[in-house]
């Protein structure tokens, strides 16, 4: 169920054609947006593709939501001071948990089709894109600030097609209810914008292979991921634009 006042309209983020008409929809009705918060996902599918024949993952994780965003840039900016969400995740990092080598994007493999396909690190690479987005975005909308977060381990469905033994690991450590693991959304959509680092990463506490970012922080200061870099972010935007273009 959604709340009171709350309108629901139907995406499917692994369609460009769905993500374009929900656009349309929305720009139909409203000619304000204060805030988008980019939080569906898909995490460890078996190997498949979206309707536009990317890989699931980094299709659906973040050229869905990449190309949303951009379909709303106009709207964003009109709307201005406004904010983009970007749910990421620890394992944009190498995580004890998920993956076994900091992720990283492979353009010349986008969509796991020479490499033997490794879910988990197709996971971390889509999540790695979400972070970068956020890095970039202010850089290419006028009046919007940006931040990407991981909420922590959270009782979802989102684990389902994660192997056994690290699910039940984590059940024995204690998953977040669904409340407790809004709280990093809630803080980096709601804080004042002098509270909050533009572009920055926020974490709830995480199973990172790096022990100092075990705690979480909002912000992380310093992602553990040697991949993570200004130059990587804007490569990211200038492939991504091409990649979700008609």
């Amino acid at each position: 169920s959604i709340g009171k006042g709350a309108v629901s309209m139907y995406l499917d983020l692994a369609e460009f054609a769905s993500v374009k008409q929900f656009a349309a929809e929305f720009l139909s009705k409203y000619d304000r947006l204060d805030m988008l918060m980019n939080n569906a996902a898909v995490m460890m599918p078996p190997k498949s593709k979206t309707v536009d024949g990317h890989e699931l993952q980094w299709g659906t994780n973040h050229l869905g939501h990449f190309k949303l965003t951009l379909l709303l840039k106009d709207v964003l900016e009109k709307s201005a001071p406004s904010r983009v969400v970007i749910l990421s995740s620890a394992s944009a990092f190498k995580c004890t948990m998920m993956c076994p080598t900091d992720p990283t994007i492979d353009y010349s493999d986008i969509n796991w089709e020479k490499r033997k396909y490794v879910k988990d690190l197709s996971y971390g690479s889509s999540k790695l894109a979400n972070l970068l987005t956020a890095m970039e975005l202010p850089n290419r909308f006028k009046g919007v600030t940006a931040y990407s977060l991981h909420p922590g381990w959270v009782q979802s469905k989102l684990m389902r097609h994660m192997s056994a033994p690290p699910t039940c690991i984590l059940k024995m450590m204690g998953l977040l209810n669904i409340e407790i693991g809004c709280h990093t959304s809630y803080h980096c959509a709601l804080s004042d914008d002098k509270d909050l680092v533009n572009g920055a990463f926020y974490t709830q506490c995480g199973i990172y292979k790096d022990k100092t970012a075990a705690k979480g922080a909002w912000p992380l200061a310093e992602p553990p991921n040697p991949f993570i870099s200004k130059e990587a972010a804007k490569e990211l935007w200038d492939y991504s634009v091409t990649a979700v273009a008609d």
